[in-house]
């Protein structure tokens, strides 16, 4: 069926002459983030609408499982990087439309990376585009370019795509609610005690075998609930072990000797009836006699009988050991392999089918019917709803529609306060909704203001520019002339500045301390140790702290002077001079300026209520907010008995370090004297 669909392209373009279109248009510079269903379908709208210059970002390559209804790709590029791919397709669409007659150059860029990456993609990458449309298929990658955009003063079109259901939503920072001020559905969740030792669904297994999967080729000690749920199951590979003898012992461990352990408390099993080993006697032979047979790599969607399963799991588990050890023609280097591990990836054949057939073997067992097709374990296992190709259309001709508002009415003289009462949300709904008169399929609301306790959006988010070299301010300075002078900070406020910065090979942002003032301390050796190490940095150049062009610091002011006690917290990113516009000597707040931004307003200290909380406008509408897959994430939480409460499922709070106490590879800390 793929081959069928991708001649849904026409063959050129039929995008409008330059000189029919705006000039804000043509000289628009666009940001897509993903390319996938939603982004792909995006990207092509914009170009047939006029847009000239366009950036792709993406971090995945093209499945198979793609091309039924992302149309920019073929059955000749599966394995490639979607970015490129589509960037290129796009040129050669474009070629004969903009060939002849364009005024403005066609740009369309693909950049491979992940957006996770803030070194890579900092403020001043976003910085440099109009409009930025965001088509992602996770939470936090949304979370983060959310953050960014309000970083970077940029508007942001979010949309999402869930099977029939679908939502855009524009983002003006800091004057429209963000991604943010709406709460999501929280995560589903499952007891470890349920997942372990009592499945009675097949979505258990799925989780079961997902962990199972960590556990035996992810990278060692990489991921804390995996060891914690298998913890007692050492089956990984040994070095020069034949990989059908690891098969045979991996399969006994698993469902012979841990079945009959978990069968042996018989309190489990009162009402319900307890579960079986595997006869593996019995079925090994038949397995082995269909490892040439078994439909491996083929049809997804079948629900094959048990022998076949063991079959699957015996090729899966084969070829995982061989790319773990190097000696697999097949690696696939986007998951991790010859890192020390394999990453899951739902779009991984051998990943996807071990998982398949973990939990389809597990289930059985455990006497769970039906059992599920990869197809089934794919869309569990990934945390996905299968998209919709109309939907995604409908979805990108919406985002593209209010982006075409923004840049026009942004152009216009007298016009930019229209921009927010022009700019709709728009919800895509499966069947028609509303009262009587008003029943429709897409949905328009008016855009909300911000929510005053949104994590990311009630921040201040400011960039200011130096007229300075790095080596000439010290932090003490910056702290005077900078936060003081131009910031509006009071010098008798509690004052704490960290780093935030990426830290790790997931590029997930990080905090270190990195100066605190008129904190108040308790007396001892550790406190006096702190005020000196504070006292040090604030004597130390920006230079020698490498802060750098586009650094940023997390400040919180808290004035508990006043009546009631206040704070004030904002993110400042520092933007270095070129050496034509140094001056030759730092003395005045006059040496630094707001260059995009705002730096907040203060708010109460003790915030009553935070986002989502019973009651009001921002806890009750927008009950359809549509994040992918919102309704399919699974947690395992370490529960005793019940499922885990919403408290359970909270993200820990960034660890904090101090400056020039620790090492971190990003290069922010461990500084010398």
């Amino acid at each position: 069926m793929a081959t069928e669909f991708v001649d849904l392209l026409p063959a050129t373009s039929s995008a409008p002459a330059d000189h029919a279109l705006h000039p804000a248009v043509l000289r628009a510079r666009v940001l897509v983030v993903g390319a996938g269903g939603v982004g792909s379908e995006v990207a092509k709208t914009l170009l047939g609408c006029g847009f000239r210059r366009l950036t792709l970002v993406d971090l995945d390559t093209i499945d198979r499982s793609n091309l039924n209804r992302q149309f920019l790709f073929r059955r000749a590029d599966v394995g490639e990087r979607k970015c490129q791919v589509a960037a290129q397709r796009l040129r050669e669409w474009m070629a004969p439309a903009t060939a002849a007659t364009s005024e403005c150059p066609l740009e369309v860029d693909g950049l491979h990376g992940n957006v996770m990456d803030s070194a890579r993609f900092d403020v001043l990458f976003y910085r440099q585009f109009d409009v930025v449309v965001n088509a992602l298929d996770n939470a936090e990658a949304r979370r983060q370019v959310n953050g960014m955009c309000l970083a970077a003063d940029r508007p942001l079109v979010e949309t999402g795509s869930t099977g029939y259901l679908g939502q855009v939503m524009p983002v003006l920072p800091f004057r429209t609610e963000c991604y943010e001020c709406t709460p999501k559905p929280p995560p589903r969740q499952y007891a470890v005690c349920t997942i372990r030792s009592t499945p009675d669904r097949p979505v258990h297994c799925v989780v079961w075998a997902r962990h199972l999967f960590q556990a035996l080729f992810g990278k060692v000690s990489s991921d804390a609930d995996a060891d914690g749920l298998l913890s007692d199951v050492d089956c990984r590979p040994e070095a020069n072990e034949l990989a059908d003898t690891y098969v045979q012992r991996l399969l006994h461990a698993l469902y012979v000797r841990d079945v009959e352990a978990q069968r042996s408390m018989e309190d489990l099993w009162r009402g319900r009836r307890a579960p079986e080993p595997l006869p593996l006697a019995e079925l090994l032979p038949q397995a082995e006699a269909r490892l040439p047979h078994v439909p491996y790599r083929a049809n997804v969607q079948e629900a094959w009988p048990l022998v076949d399963w063991l079959a699957v799991f015996w090729l899966a588990t084969r070829q995982l050991v061989r790319r773990l050890s190097g000696t697999s023609t097949t690696a696939n280097t986007t998951t991790g392999d010859g890192d020390g591990g394999i990453a899951f990836d739902k779009d991984d054949t051998d990943a996807l089918l071990l998982v398949a057939a973990a939990a389809n073997l597990r289930a059985h067992c455990y006497h769970i019917a039906p059992l599920p097709s990869a197809f089934q374990v794919k869309g569990i296992a990934g945390n996905i709803v299968h998209a919709v190709a109309a939907t995604n259309a409908v979805v990108a001709g919406l985002a593209v529609t209010e982006v075409l508002k923004y840049v026009v009415l942004s152009s216009v003289a007298g016009a930019a306060t229209m921009v927010p009462n022009a700019l709709r949300s728009v919800f895509v709904r499966r069947v028609p909704a509303g009262t009587r008169d008003t029943r429709r399929l897409l949905q328009p609301e008016r855009l909300h203001a911000p929510h005053p306790h949104c994590p990311a959006c009630s921040i201040g988010k400011v960039a200011v520019e130096a007229l300075v070299d790095a080596a000439q301010v010290t932090l003490g300075d910056w702290v005077r002339d900078c936060l003081c002078g131009l910031l509006g900070v009071g010098r008798a406020e509690e004052l704490s500045i960290s780093v935030l910065s990426s830290e790790n090979k997931e590029h997930r942002p990080g905090i270190a301390v990195l100066y605190e003032q008129n904190a108040e301390v308790d007396d001892g050796e550790e406190e006096e140790e702190e005020e000196d190490l504070w006292r040090r940095n604030a004597a130390k150049s920006l230079a020698a702290l490498r802060l750098g062009h586009g650094s940023r610091l997390h400040v919180t002011a808290v004035d508990r002077a006043a009546d009631p006690p206040t704070e004030l917290m904002m993110e400042v990113c520092l933007l270095w001079p070129t050496t034509a516009t140094v001056q030759a000597s730092p003395s005045s707040s006059m040496l630094w300026r707001v260059a995009f931004g705002h730096a907040g307003t203060r708010r109460p200290l003790q915030m009553e209520e935070g986002v989502g909380g019973s009651g009001g406008e921002h806890g009750e509408r927008n009950e359809g907010l549509t994040s992918t897959a919102a309704d399919h994430v699974i947690a395992v939480l370490d529960d005793s008995d019940e499922e885990g409460d919403e408290e359970s499922a909270k993200e820990p709070p960034p660890k904090q370090r101090r400056i020039g106490q620790a090492h971190a590879a990003h290069g922010v800390v461990d500084i010398p004297d």
